[in-house]
Order: structure tokens, then C-alpha cells, then sequence
């Protein structure tokens, strides 16, 4: 999904003028306009292409499009009719270990929240680079974005794999995981601009000659 790294460029442009209300409540629409497009749009997009091409679509969803409503029946359903031997694949949802399904019903929420996280962080960041030269500044918010979206992408990697590798692990918690790294970067950049304005604020002010 591009959209909580749009979520970024939209942070990073606004003044620092803009109250953190006003930029919450545009995340927050991005995150809703997300969450509609992950956990519905896209996947009943995704059913139907099937459908018209012809795939066995009752293979591979047994109980319809992979929105959250049938995630959770396919976790129930298969928690009371477990197999044999679990399988990650795409054609035996039944198979699924019923972490992994929870694990794919709780990221369609991460995703979207990422993209409310996404646009204060580039909020701070640009606050916070507002005093660089121009080369400077531009390279500093080029690599901090670049590195925010890395990081998250990497934790949610992580996090995929924690869950994969024993079905008795939460798969609620290898999603939500994520969520820790850009959440700590916004607590550090938050208290960097609380320690640098009251520098600014201690500094003495000579009197105009």
C-alpha cells in the first residue's frame, strides 16, 4: 500500500503552524480511506477477477472474499475443524494455522494506522529539519522517510516470520509488533523538538543596538 507513505509527504509539507489536531484528523480520513481499500475493496476486487477467470474460486475462498468478517469465520471454522497438518497456502485456506489467520485479520488494521503514525512522524521531521540549508534539509527528510518506511517494513517482516514459526504464537501480537517502532520514533522525535525549542527558549536575546 502507497498510502502511508503519502501519508508522509503530506506531514512533511504541511506548515508547523498546522495544529497536530488538524494533521490527525486528515490521517485519520487517509487511514479509514486505507482500511476500506485493504480489507474490502481490494479483496472482493481480487475474488471477482478469479471468478472471471475462471478459477476455482471455492478452493481458494471457501467462505468468499478475504475481508474481516470472512477472516474471522475462517479462524472459527478452522479452529473447530483443525487438519491434520497445517499449511500455508494459498489454495488450502482451510490449512491455515488459525495464528496465521488472525495474523492476516489484525494487519489490516496496522496498515492503516501506520499511515496516521506516517503522517506525524513527517510532521516532526520536517519541523524538526525546518533550519538546515536547503541540500541539507532536503537529503535529511529524504533519508529519514526513506528509513521510517524501511524500518516498518522490516518489523512487519519480522513479524510475519515470528508467526509462521510456531502456530501457538499470537498472531494479534506479531501484527500490532509493528506498530512499536514507528510509535518509538515519534516519541524520540517528539521529545527532540520539546529539547530543542527550550534551548531556543533558554538563549538570551541581546537588546537591538
Amino acid at each position: 500500500m502507497f498510502l502511508p507513505y503519502a501519508a508522509f509527504a503530506g506531514g512533511l509539507a504541511v506548515s508547523r503552524a498546522t495544529s497536530n489536531r488538524s494533521i490527525t484528523v486528515r490521517a485519520l480520513i487517509l487511514a479509514a480511506v486505507s482500511f476500506a481499500l485493504l480489507a474490502y475493496v481490494e479483496p472482493i476486487a481480487r475474488y471477482h477477477h478469479r471468478v472471471e477467470r475462471g478459477v476455482d474460486v471455492s478452493r481458494q475462498f471457501p467462505l468468499g472474499p478475504a475481508t474481516p468478517g470472512t477472516l474471522l469465520s475462517l479462524k472459527e471454522a478452522i479452529q473447530a475443524s483443525p487438519p491434520n497438518t497445517y499449511r500455508y497456502s494459498v489454495d488450502e485456506p482451510m490449512e491455515a494455522p488459525p495464528n496465521w489467520v488472525e495474523h492476516l485479520l489484525h494487519g489490516l488494521l496496522v496498515l492503516p494506522l501506520f499511515s496516521l503514525l506516517s503522517a506525524l512522524l513527517g510532521r516532526q521531521i520536517g519541523s524538526l529539519t525546518t533550519g538546515l540549508p536547503p541540500p541539507a534539509r532536503q537529503n535529511a527528510r529524504w533519508a529519514l522517510g526513506v528509513l521510517s518506511g524501511l524500518a516498518f517494513f522490516i518489523a512487519l517482516v519480522v513479524g510475519d516470520s515470528w508467526v509462521r514459526n510456531d502456530p501457538s504464537r499470537s498472531g494479534a501480537l506479531g501484527a500490532w509488533g509493528a506498530l512499536l517502532i514507528p510509535m518509538l520514533e515519534l516519541g524520540l522525535l517528539l521529545w527532540l523538538s520539546r529539547y530543542w525549542d527550550s534551548r531556543r527558549d533558554g538563549f538570551p536575546v541581546s537588546a537591538p543596538k
